[in-house]
């Protein structure tokens, strides 16, 4: 049945033939050189294109087709003010007006290219303090008192030098000390008394890693690294834990050793 549909007459082209031995966009390639030829230009006053169909060029067509209205525009969501467009993608809650995101990445606003073409590119809770208290002095900071990246509300910020706001992370307790473990890395969400409960529960198996993991807001593999002592590691374990890493090291430096031994040698 293939082979006996006819093809298109246009040279090189192996399409279905629709219309006058052409396909599709052979014939309305023909037609637009036959009204170019005839001199047809499209019939709403002030345009010079060749008629494409129902005496309309091809673009007046096509907004007959989309809008029902060949001369009407489609709307340009640019020339809304960046304020406007801004303040439509935030939401407003009770208490953080956010942007939705990553909650780990700070949003960005994308504004007018500058007078060498490049794009501007700036957060969006510095872009809500310059919209409101102007520009931000050099060398000064935008700092959250929520701690949300994602808040733009304006009660929320407030203007600091760096040191404000390494102090300010300090206050709150989120500073990243060397050495801190357990409870006391800023990072932790549990406490010593969680994880002793997690193993128990485990252990008398009362509860399950996927249960466990929701009721305490972590993940199963977090649970399981907890169960089996490679997280938060008791004393024992901790020490059982050091003298295996340092049997490795031993082990990986006498290796080493024969290695050059045997290179010198």
């Amino acid at each position: 049945m293939a082979a006996l549909m006819p093809t298109c007459n246009a040279q090189g082209c192996e399409k279905r033939a629709r219309q006058v031995g052409l396909c599709p966009m052979h014939y309305a390639r023909a037609r637009r050189q036959a009204n170019k030829a005839a001199n047809r230009n499209c019939t709403l006053g002030g345009c010079s294109e060749p008629v494409h169909a129902k005496g309309l060029c091809w673009p007046h067509y096509a907004r007959l087709r989309r809008y029902g209205d060949p001369q009407r525009r489609p709307i340009n969501r640019r020339a809304k003010p960046p304020e406007e467009r801004f303040w439509a993608r935030v939401r407003k809650g009770v208490g953080c007006w956010e942007i939705p995101g990553p909650a780990e990445d700070y949003p960005q606003v994308h504004l007018s290219r500058d007078a060498a073409g490049r794009r501007r590119v700036t957060q969006a809770h510095r872009f809500v303090w310059q919209m409101l208290n102007g520009e931000i002095p050099a060398g000064m900071y935008i700092c959250h008192h929520c701690d949300n990246r994602r808040c733009v509300r304006p009660d929320h910020l407030f203007l600091g030098t760096p040191k404000d706001n390494v102090a300010d992370m300090e206050a709150k307790g989120r500073a990243r000390r060397v050495g801190a473990q357990g409870e006391n890395h800023p990072g932790a969400k549990l406490t010593i008394a969680q994880v002793e409960d997690i193993r128990r529960r485990y252990a008398e198996g009362a509860a399950s890693y996927e249960k466990l993991a929701a009721e305490f807001g972590v993940t199963g593999a977090a649970i399981s690294l907890i169960v089996r002592g490679r997280n938060w590691p008791s004393h024992n374990q901790a020490a059982q834990h050091r003298k295996q890493n340092a049997h490795r090291t031993r082990r990986a430096k006498k290796a080493s050793g024969d290695l050059l031994e045997d290179a010198g040698s």
